[in-house]
């Protein structure tokens, strides 16, 4: 709570990153992308919220696909990340 409080309670904005996932290229290891990905998203404090928003915004060709079909509603898409 604190944390969010210091970001101004705002997702995503006004924010200070300390490192960029890379764009999951399409003949990538899934595994080592997202052992990235995590430690990315740790080293920056996302909660489930954003990392959504990094992983939909990082991820390009096949791998975007088959994330946009993943069912959308509560946990569903949580629970991926």
């Amino acid at each position: 709570m604190a944390q969010q409080e210091q970001r101004g309670g705002e997702i995503g904005r006004n924010q200070a990153v300390s490192g960029w996932p890379v764009v999951l290229p399409e003949d990538s290891s899934w595994i080592d992308w997202a052992e990235h990905f995590e430690s990315v998203a740790a080293a920056n404090a996302w909660q489930d919220e954003e990392k959504l928003l990094w992983l939909r915004v990082r991820l390009v060709g096949r791998p975007a696909t088959a994330f946009k079909r993943v069912p959308k509603g509560p946990g569903q898409v949580t629970s991926c990340v």
